[in-house]
């Protein structure tokens, strides 16, 4: 798995890029009534501003606000787990949900910097409908800022 340092040294290819987005997925099937969902590598960019911290999903198009690093990657993992959740109940499927962000989130991997954080546990409490998936890992990318600018 690269890092988010890899990511932006120079040099790093469109091909690396594509080749770490094809490596994130979200499977999901289902026989009769049962689901299962799969969530793997998926990037999350951290970025923390004077009002808060925010977290942006790179290769889901899903956003979650908090007031601390691990507030806000605690409600990245439940508001997506209830939006997962949710789809699956109303649609009986992930289509509508699962879409890449827009291209200048995208393109913030090539011009930013970020670093990896340690990976986010993801054994949380919710409710036990939502334990019924894993989440294999999300790698939440940290954005460094230059204290000078």
């Amino acid at each position: 798995m690269q890092s988010g340092a890899d990511l932006r040294r120079e040099g790093a290819s469109c091909r690396e890029q594509e080749d770490q987005m094809r490596k994130s997925s979200v499977v999901h099937t289902k026989k009769g009534n049962d689901h299962t969902v799969v969530v793997n590598a998926l990037r999350v960019l951290i970025t923390e501003e004077p009002n808060g911290w925010f977290a942006q999903g790179v290769e889901v198009d899903y956003f979650a606000s908090g007031e601390t690093l691990e507030d806000v990657q605690r409600r990245f993992v439940s508001g997506l787990t209830a939006s997962i959740v949710e789809h699956l109940q109303r649609y009986g499927d992930l289509q509508r949900l699962i879409k890449w962000a827009p291209a200048n989130v995208r393109n913030k991997l090539k011009t930013g910097q970020y670093s990896n954080i340690t990976p986010f546990p993801v054994g949380m409490n919710v409710d036990d409908a939502r334990d019924a998936f894993p989440f294999n890992n999300l790698n939440f990318l940290k954005e460094e800022r230059n204290q000078a600018a």
